[in-house]
């Protein structure tokens, strides 16, 4: 009659329920778990050197370890703490103590090799079992750079 169309009802119910879902995606997703994202921007990599890389795929082969990694992960140029911890999983919970305390004792001059920051004084050799079992943690003085 006047030039006016008749406005759809399915069509504005299915427009209404669309927008309500993005704002729930929009309001639940970005406001609620956007810290996640702007933590996982800031969050520094984990910086292992070549030398690193190298020691711990030899351990790792060497021991048939299921893991091998280094604690701290990050800030390793000027750490906070004055203890390098090198953790080795996968060893055999019947695993002979004097070959694993031998095997430590070598790493320790793999590890005096690594350039490592002065800050470090002490190194904990920690071999765990596949289940988290903590087999024998070894502690040794650092040899002065």
């Amino acid at each position: 009659m006047f030039g006016i169309k008749k406005i759809n009802i399915k069509y504005i119910k299915i427009s209404v329920i669309i927008t309500v879902i993005i704002t729930f995606l929009y309001l639940f997703i970005f406001r609620g778990y956007g810290f996640l994202l702007i933590l996982w921007l800031t969050t520094p990599s984990y910086n292992l050197t070549d030398k690193e890389k190298a020691l711990i795929g030899r351990v790792k082969k060497e021991s048939n370890a299921v893991d091998v990694w280094r604690e701290p992960k990050y800030r390793t140029s000027s750490p906070i703490d004055d203890t390098y911890i090198f953790v080795i999983k996968g060893v055999k919970k019947n695993s002979n103590i004097d070959s694993l305390e031998r095997e430590a004792k070598k790493l320790t001059y793999s590890l005096d090799s690594l350039e490592l920051s002065s800050n470090f004084v002490e190194y904990w050799i920690i071999y765990d079992t596949k289940e988290g079992i903590t087999i024998k943690n070894f502690t040794y003085k650092r040899e002065k750079q």
